[in-house]
């Protein structure tokens, strides 16, 4: 073999081992490429779920607002009528306490029974009252809800 015989074989396997590592470097680089398609697309995935989810924890909430809202909306009127019955509540209880002072002072000074039965007629009226009745039946709800 002749020194120029053995330059081309030389030469020939640079070349090859160049190319067989061209190809090993290709391919790895195909592989890793894949990988990190497939590595960015279960991210993706990932990521949809989470907003979906984050969309309907939003949606919920939103909906639950809105109920709320309209409870509020309906309960205005009835949270009304409550106030006005806690007026009237509180005005028949210091009816009742004027009514028993004056039955203590009635004692004392000897004043109408009259009086004191007209008081005790209102007092039984207004506790039979329709009225009171609703009133009273909201703050038990009211209560029960607390």
């Amino acid at each position: 073999m002749t020194p120029i015989d053995e330059e081309e074989k030389l030469s020939e396997r640079i070349f090859t081992n160049a190319v067989r590592r061209s190809e090993n470097m290709r391919r790895n680089f195909f592989k890793e490429r894949d990988l990190a398609i497939k590595t960015i697309r279960q991210k993706q995935r990932e990521a949809a779920k989470r907003v979906v989810e984050v969309q309907r924890t939003v949606q919920i909430s939103n909906e639950s607002l809105k109920a709320r809202a309209k409870n509020i909306e309906l309960r205005g009127p009835a949270n009304q009528r409550i106030d006005r019955g806690l007026i009237g509540l509180e005005k028949l209880v210091q009816d009742l306490r004027d009514a028993l002072m004056a039955r203590n002072t009635a004692d004392v000074m000897s004043l109408d029974p009259d009086i004191h039965k007209e008081i005790e007629a209102e007092s039984r009226n207004i506790m039979k009252s329709k009225f009171f009745k609703t009133i009273m039946r909201q703050l038990k709800k009211e209560e029960d809800h607390a």
